[in-house]
């Protein structure tokens, strides 16, 4: 552990079991990280906790889910701006941008480089 552990609530959507592990193990040192599944408990956490970020994999076992990152997007907009970054297989960086992504990263994504856009964004 680095000793900066911030008490920022970062949520983790990511439907690749050994990748949520593998982001959450780094991640959880100098944030508090919550996995979510779906928008249900997605909003549940956004109005219960501190949260300051969204890593989103949109690319569900079903295929893309546009839908879905457009939702996540919706609630980042409700009552204060959270950044969004999108963490994705696919690379559709334009389209993520353009509705409102913070972030666009494309996979494979070194759970470091993933912090370092998470402290840049949120510190």
């Amino acid at each position: 552990m680095n000793g900066s552990k911030h008490y920022f609530d970062v949520i983790l959507i990511e439907n690749d079991r050994a990748t949520a592990d593998l982001y959450y193990r780094l991640l959880n040192e100098t944030y508090h990280v919550i996995i979510c599944e779906n928008e249900n408990q997605v909003m549940e956490n956004v109005r219960a906790n501190q949260v300051k970020a969204i890593v989103i994999e949109p690319v569900l076992r079903t295929g893309m889910s546009w839908n879905f990152l457009s939702n996540i997007l919706k609630i980042s907009n409700e009552n204060i701006k959270i950044p969004v970054i999108v963490c994705s297989s696919l690379d559709s960086r334009k389209q993520g941008l353009e509705m409102g992504a913070t972030e666009y990263l494309v996979k494979p994504v070194l759970p470091s480089t993933l912090l370092k856009v998470l402290q840049r964004e949120i510190g």
